[in-house]
């Protein structure tokens, strides 16, 4: 069944049986995520994908990177429950982009705004403090992005836009869901557009008991934003978000009886402040961050990290046919941890020599891009990373697109990723080693989209080779495992994805990848199909999707693996021009099946709600 549906799959993507991804779905006609500044998305050779509010909002029961990853094919997440990601043993929410990102995710960077969102001491994000509501669209770079965004952009980026007021006066909305086990969500958001300032706001609450015993999880999370502009040319904005959450870990299914006391308290605080200008063929930004998280472990660990920097940027344009971008990231992250429950001589093991850490990058780089005529466009950028640990480390992408009709583009690029090491792998706990290096790799990658039928259908493909080195494991046997550079690694694929969008509503979306990889790597799956229908029906608007993952590695050693279909429903009714309600039934079929190993994912379920407009 499941090898039926992966060949069927690839023959729709083929015949582009899928919802429209220029129009509807793949990109807005100006993305921001793969230059640091707005430019077509036709003209970047890089491959970014992008997940646009429509599609934020029609999901409403999803939590929002599992929602990115059934819409950008090579990207894949971790789950293990309803809802909660959860940290330390047990947890879920890591990204794999093309199999490169890392358990804890630490090759794949988070970006809110362009700001990076990692932990100061483990190096990764939490996915946890991530609101869909708070989402006005995800832009995803497939592939390495470390010429703009420097370490931990590796494997690729994600970077979530935040809502903004658009039209003039008071717009907002409240909602609330209730489902399967004990899982309840509610959200209110709203924005004001002024004369002066526009500012937006939001709140959320999310728990649920769990599907099974001991993982229960409750989220609190807070938003606010404003906008001023100063004049023509000069813009001031800054926003906040405070996530406030706990999480259970229940432990692998082996265990005769579930953990039921196994929690962690996070809280999870940013703040940024922009300045960005635009006159005269020049626009840029000067962009001020700081992360910051205070973690408690049911086991007595305690730390606080933090995360700060300074990102500036100008964009020049020269003459017609050139972009030049420069620009400078200062950034310096880190924090303390301790265990005051464990006598000093098990301290000491555990957190190396000190406990409060602190590394520091310094960085400049500049990428152009030259138009030779209106159907060829050829991009490059160097970027020269200064590690207060590691010293220098150069950093080169080069890249060109050409529109070989107005419907039909192809593109091509090289590019080199790198990441230095998290101090949790320097220092903190076994398998700690203060001697590790950065990891290093290259992607090649070639691609082509097409479009018929005035937009209507579309079809894209992508094919990448990724070689590295350096990758960091741990090795040994317990007691004495300590993490360690690895050899070579190669990852060779294809990305297939296409869309219809007919007018009388009926959208069909498919997306599909293949990935080979030398050495077995969790998170990665072979084969990887997603099918989604949709259209409406009176006054009822349904979708049908079945994704097939096979060849799934869950546990690299010994080696498990998992293969799964499932089958979902959707469907919304507009009550008034106001009110919407909407339901979701997930895993149909009933399919008994795991992401991370010994973590059984829960059965069929369903959720159902309202949201009400303001």
């Amino acid at each position: 069944m499941r090898s039926v549906l992966i060949a069927l799959g690839g023959l729709v993507t083929m015949a582009a049986f899928a919802q429209d991804t220029t129009r509807t779905y793949h990109a807005p006609a100006v993305v921001v995520t793969g230059s640091r500044l707005e430019v077509a998305r036709q003209s970047l050779p890089l491959t970014v994908s992008v997940v646009p509010e429509d599609e934020i909002d029609r999901s409403r029961t999803e939590q929002l990177l599992s929602l990115v990853a059934r819409r950008v094919p090579g990207m894949f997440v971790t789950e293990r429950g309803v809802t909660g990601y959860g940290v330390a043993t047990g947890s879920a929410g890591q990204i794999s982009m093309r199999g490169i990102g890392g358990n804890p995710t630490t090759q794949v960077l988070m970006l809110i705004d362009g700001a990076p969102q990692i932990m100061g001491l483990m190096g990764h994000h939490l996915p946890d403090a991530y609101a869909a509501s708070d989402a006005q669209r995800v832009e995803v770079v497939r592939g390495p992005a470390s010429v703009l965004y420097g370490s931990n952009a590796m494997g690729g980026v994600v970077n979530i836009i935040t809502r903004k007021q658009a039209s003039p006066g008071f717009s907002g909305s409240v909602s609330a869901l209730a489902g399967s086990y004990g899982t309840q969500k509610y959200s209110a958001r709203g924005g004001w557009s002024g004369d002066r300032v526009t500012t937006t706001a939001s709140v959320n609450h999310d728990r649920t008991d769990g599907h099974r015993r001991g993982s229960s999880f409750s989220m609190n999370n807070g938003y606010l934003s404003a906008r001023i502009p100063i004049d023509d040319r000069w813009t001031v904005s800054g926003d906040a978000n405070l996530a406030l959450y706990k999480s259970f870990d229940p432990g692998p299914d082996t265990l005769a009886v579930s953990f039921t006391d196994h929690w962690v308290d996070i809280r999870r605080g940013k703040a940024s402040l922009k300045v960005e200008n635009r006159h005269d063929g020049l626009k840029g930004a000067a962009h001020l961050f700081v992360n910051y998280g205070v973690h408690k472990i049911y086991d007595g660990f305690e730390s606080n990290d933090r995360d700060l920097g300074l990102m500036l940027y100008q964009g020049i344009t020269l003459g017609s046919a050139n972009l030049l971008t420069v620009g400078v990231d200062v950034k310096s992250y880190g924090g303390a941890a301790d265990n005051p429950r464990l006598p000093a001589p098990a301290r000491a093991t555990l957190f190396s020599t000190r406990k409060d850490f602190s590394v520091s990058e310094l960085a400049a780089y500049a990428t152009v891009q030259h138009s030779f005529s209106p159907q060829l466009i050829v991009s490059g950028g160097l970027r020269a990373n200064r590690h207060s640990l590691y010293g220098t480390e150069m950093v080169p992408q080069a890249g060109a697109s050409y529109a070989l009709s107005e419907a039909t583009t192809a593109r091509a690029s090289v590019s080199r990723g790198y990441r230095s090491p998290a101090i949790r792998e320097l220092y903190l706990f076994p398998p700690k080693n203060p001697d590790l290096q950065p990891e290093r790799m290259w992607n090649y990658e070639a691609g082509a989209s097409h479009t018929m039928f005035d937009g209507q259908l579309s079809i894209e493909a992508t094919l990448f080779l990724a070689e590295g080195e350096n990758l960091i494991k741990p090795s040994g046997v317990p007691p004495n495992v300590r993490n360690i550079n690895t050899g070579a690694f190669t990852h060779r694929g294809i990305e297939l994805e296409a869309g219809l969008s007919l007018e009388n509503g009926l959208s069909v979306r498919s997306l599909y990848s293949y990935l080979s990889v030398n050495t077995p790597v969790t998170a990665a799956p072979e084969h990887d199909l997603f099918l989604e229908g949709s259209m409406p029906l009176g006054p009822v608007a349904v979708s049908a999707n079945v994704r097939v993952v096979s060849g799934l590695t869950t546990l690299v050693a010994p080696r498990r693996s998992a293969s799964y279909t499932l089958l979902g429903l959707e469907a919304s009714s507009r009550v008034t021009s106001a009110v919407e309600l909407f339901a979701n039934l997930e895993n149909l079929l009933d399919e008994r099946y795991e992401i991370n190993a010994f973590y059984p994912m829960p059965g069929r379920t369903i959720m159902g709600g309202i949201r009400v407009g303001l």
